[in-house]
Order: structure tokens, then sequence, then C-alpha cells
């Protein structure tokens, strides 16, 4: 019986809208996504990668020349 009271308090703590808040903002983005690898959006709607991640990508492609200059 001590079991079921924790279970039924624990669920009543759930916030319900904020976890639907997160599931949709989730689906959203999956779908957003999706659309973009099948090449369903316009360009203008297209996710712009974070600023860290194109600063990344600008370092790596900098080494992958530089060790081909070396071969």
């Amino acid at each position: 019986m001590d079991g079921w009271h924790k279970l039924s308090s624990s669920i009543s703590n759930i916030n319900f809208a904020q976890a639907g808040s997160k599931i949709s903002k989730g689906f959203s983005s999956s779908v957003q996504a999706t659309r973009e690898r099948l090449g369903q959006v316009a360009q203008d709607d297209i996710t712009e990668l974070p600023h860290e991640y194109r600063h990344l990508e600008a370092r790596v492609d900098a080494l992958r020349t530089a060790h081909l200059l070396l071969l």
C-alpha cells in the first residue's frame, strides 16, 4: 500500500503542461529536420548551424588543407 501511495504522489508532481510542451517542441524539430533532409524546405527555411559549429568546421577544413599540403 505504501508503494501505491508513493507512486500516486510522484505522478501528481508531474507538470503535464511542461512535458507536453517539450514533446511538442521535440516533435516539431524532428519534422523540420526530416523535411530538410528530404529537400522539402525552401532555401530560406533551412535551419542554420550555431556559430560554434561553423567555427569548428572552418578549423577542420584548415587542418585538412594543411595535412594535404604536407602530403
